[in-house]
């Protein structure tokens, strides 16, 4: 097996783990220290997925990755890459923010997993979208160059 090809073997490995870990969260009792290395994790994994995707390098035994789930992986990507706080008191309101998105996040992820038909991926890629939209990154960015805060 060539490095490619088990780089995209564990990413994908990674990221099946990641979703049977993630079932099991509940968000309301998670510890915030516990919830940013689980945050980071899927923030890692998803961008190693992504960079997969885009690279077109999928192997010849593996079917090209239908868009509705890049574009759903892209929109999980968007919720949690959020930038990093200018101070320490941005950094309070930012961990609330990037929780409220994770859960959004896995609440998509579960509602893809319900559905066996795979119909439900769209619906569910738009519904964090919209949820995105809720919830900007209002908070001083430490890459804020007085510009709007928020993406």
């Amino acid at each position: 097996m060539n490095d490619r090809k088990l780089t995209e073997t564990v990413r994908l490995s990674q990221a099946k783990q990641l979703v049977t870990d993630l079932r099991g969260i509940d968000w309301t009792q998670t510890p915030d220290l516990e919830m940013a290395r689980v945050i980071g994790r899927v923030e890692i994994i998803v961008s190693g997925l992504i960079e997969v995707i885009e690279s077109g390098n999928s192997g010849p035994d593996t079917a090209p990755i239908p868009e509705p789930i890049v574009n759903l992986l892209r929109a999980v990507n968007e919720a949690l890459d959020i930038p990093e706080p200018a101070e320490p008191d941005d950094a309070l309101v930012r961990n609330a923010i990037l929780a409220d998105r994770a859960a959004d996040a896995t609440v998509a992820i579960q509602g893809v997993l319900g559905d066996e038909t795979g119909l439900s991926i769209p619906w569910n890629a738009d519904y964090l979208r919209k949820r995105l939209a809720a919830t900007p990154t209002d908070y001083r960015a430490a890459n804020d160059t007085g510009s709007e805060a928020g993406r």
